[in-house]
């Protein structure tokens, strides 16, 4: 019996740290020779500090009282004594879109901050998070922080070698930036205590653009328990065949557990649990509250909605933010959304139906669908005034169309920039699948030329 439960349906194999990019980069100066500074600069430079699980970028969580029993679980197998045997080196979550799986990973590092050493959090509308060009140099970025100062010297030595295994098998970059640098601590068993033995996550694999980069990405992990690397890697993915095939054929001994988040009566539950308490938080906070019936949602709305949901938690929180919005009554988009008729079977049915009536409603879908074109199928995150210079139209103006699908994306500000982060990709998988989005749909070769003229303005900023 597994006294670490991880979830309902688990599968075995058999065989917040204080991150300040300034600190390290004095550090690599003081060291750097006038030969090394363009070594130094290169690395410095493949740091995506917006993958970090504690950067802006990241901004999902559960919600309070939801998925308690697996981050329990988490927390449990993080701060184990041994690992191996009953206590896999790798927990592997998988689940569909929209099922939850980075608002589990942001909340496990925000609950184990202490023992969460490094973590990258793929994005694929993001071009320095849909690269592994970026991993490992984020990943040692982050470990430099957790290790004694004997190590950081030498993690500090090996980093004028990046520019010669950038373009090598992350395996052999693991060996060289991470095995080699930290080998003395993990033979004299420093890692043994679990309050100072890593836990490494890395989100949304199958968000990295190169579907074989993401087969090596599991082919390091890996290599690094085969060597006696002694961290935890909280992984997670939509479930793939063809990571899965590695996983069977690589796993060795008890190294690995799968936790599929699909398809558990616990979902439905936490989804009930997060309606009924944002529809009560509604009624109290929203603008037009005294108009609201007292017994709005009815138990038959909130039936129905974790019905729709389809055990997709982003169904549940797209529709709440629709709700909620100060612009119209919460009982007239409840009403919406409670009429909204999805032609399928498929999970996402109802989300897309959900997505369609949104974009429907905005006061100009068509200039709208442009601007969201340009987020969904550019490799970069461009901010919203190079999107407004390629197509023509006010930032002011850009960024109103943006303001009336709050549900959908949210805007930000870094480095004086303006950027769009949708929501979630689900989005884009809505997007660019005509199937699913219909009129709604994109196809790149009708925005090849607007595409080319945005990458060129960022680089040119750059």
């Amino acid at each position: 019996m597994n006294p670490y439960p991880l979830g309902e349906h688990e599968e075995r194999f058999e065989p917040k740290n204080d991150l300040k990019l300034p600190k390290l980069e004095e550090k690599l100066a003081l060291q750097s020779q006038a030969p090394q500074e363009a070594t130094l600069s290169s690395f410095v430079d493949s740091v995506s500090t917006t993958a970090f699980h504690n950067s802006d970028a990241i901004t999902d969580s559960c919600y309070p009282g939801t998925r308690t029993q697996l981050l329990a679980g988490l927390d449990k197998w993080a701060s184990t004594n041994v690992i191996g045997g009953e206590n896999p080196y790798i927990v592997w979550l998988t689940g569909i879109a929209g099922s939850g799986k980075t608002a589990i990973m942001q909340t496990f590092a925000e609950r184990a901050s202490e023992r969460v050493s490094a973590s990258f959090f793929f994005c694929r509308s993001d071009a320095r998070r849909n690269d592994t060009k970026y991993l490992l140099p984020t990943l040692l970025y982050q470990l430099y922080h957790s290790v004694p100062h004997p190590q950081k010297s030498r993690i500090l030595s090996s980093v004028p070698l990046f520019p010669l295994v950038r373009n090598r098998p992350l395996s052999e970059q693991f060996d060289i930036l991470v095995l080699n640098p930290l080998r003395d601590l993990f033979e004299s068993g420093h890692f043994s205590d679990p309050e100072s033995r890593p836990v490494i996550i890395i989100d949304g694999l199958d968000e990295c653009l190169d579907q074989e980069k993401q087969l090596e990405v599991m082919d390091m992990l890996f290599h690094a328990i085969k060597a006696g690397v002694p961290f935890q890697f909280l992984l997670s993915s939509r479930p793939d065949p063809r990571i899965q095939s590695v996983v069977s054929a690589q796993s060795p001994g008890s190294a690995m557990c799968q936790i599929v988040l699909d398809d558990t009566r616990q979902n439905d539950l936490d989804i009930r649990l997060f309606l009924e308490q944002r529809m009560h938080e509604c009624r109290t906070t929203h603008p037009f509250r005294k108009y609201l019936p007292p017994d709005l949602p009815s138990d038959k709305d909130i039936d129905h909605l974790v019905y729709m949901s389809s055990r997709l938690f982003i169904f549940a929180s797209t529709a709440m933010r629709y709700i909620e919005s100060p612009r119209d009554l919460p009982a007239t988009r409840l009403a919406n959304i409670l009429g909204l008729y999805a032609d399928g079977d498929q999970p996402h049915a109802q989300l897309d139906a959900l997505y369609a009536h949104i974009l429907q409603t905005t006061s100009n879908s068509a200039q709208l669908l442009r601007i969201l074109a340009l987020i969904a199928l550019s490799n970069n995150r461009l901010p919203i005034s190079i999107i407004a210079a390629t197509l023509q139209i006010p930032p002011r103006e850009c960024e109103g169309f943006l303001l009336e699908i709050p549900s959908l994306v949210s805007v930000c500000n870094q480095d004086k920039l303006s950027y769009i982060n949708m929501r979630h990709t689900s989005l884009l998988d809505f997007l660019r699948d005509r199937s699913r989005s219909q009129e709604y749909g994109i196809r790149i070769s009708d925005y090849n030329a607007q595409i080319i003229q945005a990458s060129t303005r960022f680089v040119i900023r750059k």
